[in-house]
């Protein structure tokens, strides 16, 4: 809607676009090489902070952009006449209306009709017959109101910009927020720096991405580590990783591993020789079978 009606950009508009994009390009390439690039050694930590700052700029970016198409809506706006003003205030009212409707009418059909199948599985005659007849009109409603909105289509001639603003606004919102989440583990490893423990690797779990994910997530391998003192930790290393990772160890349980805590990254480790003998006590419980 908005470059339709021949709005020209200017200056701080255009640069703003190639800004945006250059944050949104820089953003992804930096995620895509916090994922596949090294998953241990210090290499690590600087990709995961890469990633970090590459999820953070796809959250300005996404900012940016729904700061710029707010900023031209508010001037198309103030350039449109009072009257036509008004009646688009109407006619997005109406659009909100609708979109009101249809979100309560097909949601709430669906989410009782869903309610009314778990709720067969503990009711009985003769609450099931009215459960049923309850689930009959929920289908009946759907349809009726489906045929309905058939025969009056709505238009949504405003709704398009509002729901683009939104779409971005929760994007951005996303993004910063998950930087800010992740940056905070990696500030307080890069902070403290890496620990080195004892224990005892009891777990190790396989994970392969599915579908959309296998373009940006390699197979890795998450390890659990149970140490002399009780705690445990977390590392995730990638499939291409992880012959290192076992070489360093010796392919033993009991090993002295360097990581960063908080990111679960995997420094280093070296065999434990007196892990058996230490852990003995644990082990029972660590490892029943």
């Amino acid at each position: 809607m908005l470059f339709n009606q021949g709005m020209r950009l200017g200056v701080g508009q255009k640069a703003t676009v190639i800004v945006a994009a250059l944050a949104l390009l820089g953003g992804f390439s930096l995620f895509i090489y916090g994922e596949w690039g090294p998953s241990i050694g210090t290499a690590a930590m600087g990709a995961r902070v890469g990633q970090t700052v590459g999820v953070a700029l796809f959250g300005i970016s996404m900012l940016m952009f729904c700061g710029l198409f707010a900023w031209l809506d508010v001037r198309v706006l103030r350039d449109t006449a009072p009257t036509l003003r008004k009646a688009q205030g109407k006619q997005l009212v109406r659009e909100l209306g609708t979109v009101a409707l249809n979100v309560l009418v097909y949601g709430g059909t669906v989410v009782l009709f869903l309610g009314c199948i778990a709720a067969l599985d503990d009711i009985f005659f003769p609450g099931g017959i009215f459960v049923l007849l309850l689930m009959v009109g929920c289908v009946a409603g759907f349809v009726a109101y489906r045929r309905y909105r058939h025969r009056h289509k709505a238009t949504y001639e405003f709704m398009g910009d509002l729901a683009l603003l939104l779409v971005l606004l929760v994007m951005g919102l996303v993004g910063l927020t998950g930087a800010v989440s992740q940056g905070s583990d990696v500030t307080d490893d890069l902070a403290r720096g890496p620990i080195t423990i004892n224990a005892i690797a009891s777990d190790v779990q396989q994970n392969h991405p599915r579908g959309r994910h296998r373009a940006l997530r390699q197979d890795s391998i998450t390890v659990r580590y149970d140490s002399e003192d009780g705690q445990r930790y977390y590392v995730t290393i990638s499939q291409a990783d992880w012959p290192e990772a076992v070489r360093q160890q010796n392919d033993q349980i009991f090993s002295r591993v360097t990581l960063y805590p908080n990111s679960g990254i995997f420094v280093e480790a070296q065999p434990w020789a007196e892990g058996a003998q230490v852990m003995a006590d644990h082990l029972e419980v660590l490892l029943p079978d």
